[in-house]
């Protein structure tokens, strides 16, 4: 490699997740000497740049046809009984899709072409069909950032079957694709990494008079996108139950429904009214300032119900000296000692999640021992920069 490399990150998060954060991670400690980064994303492109800080060029290009869209229509597709019907409507659907997407192509053409892009970095990589395509007809190296878990398309698979490296970000994530087929040579296990932010001192106090909670309460809250294999109704669950055994504590539900749906986000706030608990439970919507509520809490909880490709909020919270429960589905036992600096919980078990949740409400030693346990492991682990010189590392690899 000689002179400086223009890398292209493309990103297809609808909405604010944790790959973008990633990305923002990456880019804020790259090399700037090596490498110059662009990124194209989807979403808010005021969301993007607040992220995504210093001399990084940001442009927005939207697919058309986007995966919530399809996520939409295909649920309806599959319930069509008669298989031969379901299966020519999903293939319609795929090739509309890929019509309709075409000026997404176009958009990161002009892209690469006008910033002369040395090597496209596709994340969210599996199903970022376009971006994977557009790549290799302008003969662009690349590599492909895989950030979750599902079903592997024959052209997906094939497209990570001829790209140089694959990045996946947890043992657990690199033995689902081992099951997809993706050979184990071309795959590098790179956790996500943490780069906390520079909190003020009044921050705690600052959050709890904005939310109206007491100095002396103790609160404990979830944080994610309001989607259902998140977990957030089995919180409330937990919630009600910690509630009713504690005076003076409060939950948070932090996050917006983002790409996820109005009727799960009724269900919640319909639980805490018939439970009678709607005054002690928040609903925080989209927060800018998770660094924050992340300092204001006194135990962060991690429910997904689905397997956790990885769990950034997991790492975070830790990153902050905050004692965290988290679900045993997916990668978080990779991250977390049970008992140790962290405990973890089947969010199934409502009583035993409750059970772990209120013994460090009450106990601040306990609190205090895992947090900074926690926290000192996850800043050694999962450091932004030693995680910005092992791609840069890859990225020198694959432009040789």
């Amino acid at each position: 490699m000689q002179g400086k490399a223009t890398i292209l990150i493309i990103d297809q998060g609808a909405a604010f997740g944790g790959s973008l954060v990633v990305i923002a991670n990456l880019v804020r400690c790259l090399d700037q000497a090596q490498f110059r980064a662009v990124v194209v994303g989807e979403m808010d492109k005021a969301i993007m740049q607040s992220h995504i800080r210093g001399s990084a060029k940001v442009y927005l290009a939207k697919h058309n046809f986007n995966y919530v869209h399809w996520r939409k229509v295909t649920s309806i597709l599959l319930k069509i009984r008669v298989k031969l019907l379901r299966k020519a409507g999903l293939y319609l659907l795929s090739i509309i899709r890929r019509i309709v997407n075409s000026l997404y192509i176009m958009k990161l053409a002009m892209i690469i072409l006008r910033e002369r892009v040395d090597l496209v970095h596709i994340n969210n990589g599996t199903d970022n069909f376009e971006a994977n395509l557009v790549s290799f007809l302008l003969a662009r190296k690349r590599i492909i950032h895989v950030h979750g878990i599902g079903r592997v398309s024959y052209l997906e698979r094939l497209f990570l079957k001829v790209v140089p490296k694959v990045i996946v970000i947890s043992e657990f994530v690199r033995s689902e694709m081992l099951k997809a087929g993706i050979p184990d040579e071309k795959m590098i296990v790179l956790p996500n990494p943490v780069l906390p932010e520079v909190v003020s001192a009044d921050a705690r106090a600052r959050v709890r008079e904005k939310y109206g909670i007491g100095e002396d309460d103790r609160i404990f809250g979830v944080f994610g996108r309001v989607v259902q294999w998140k977990g957030q109704m089995e919180f409330l669950r937990a919630a009600a139950l910690v509630l009713a055994q504690t005076e003076g504590t409060k939950a948070l539900i932090v996050g917006d429904i983002s790409d996820g749906s109005d009727e799960y986000l009724l269900a919640l706030q319909q639980f805490v009214v018939q439970n009678g608990i709607q005054d002690r439970v928040i609903f925080t919507g989209y927060a800018s300032n998770v660094a924050e509520l992340y300092v204001a809490m006194d135990v962060v909880v991690h429910t997904s119900i689905e397997p956790e490709p990885f769990g950034l909020v997991i790492t975070e919270a830790m990153a902050y000296g905050i004692p965290v429960v988290a679900s045993t589905l997916g990668a978080p036992p990779e991250i977390i000692h049970d008992k140790y600096d962290g405990f973890l919980v089947h969010p199934a078990n409502t009583t035993e999640l409750a059970a772990v949740i209120t013994t460090l409400l009450r106990d601040d030693a306990l609190r205090k021992t895992i947090g900074m346990r926690g926290q000192q492991g996850v800043l050694t682990t999962y450091d932004a920069k030693a995680y910005a010189a092992s791609v840069e590392k890859l990225y020198r690899q694959v432009l040789a």
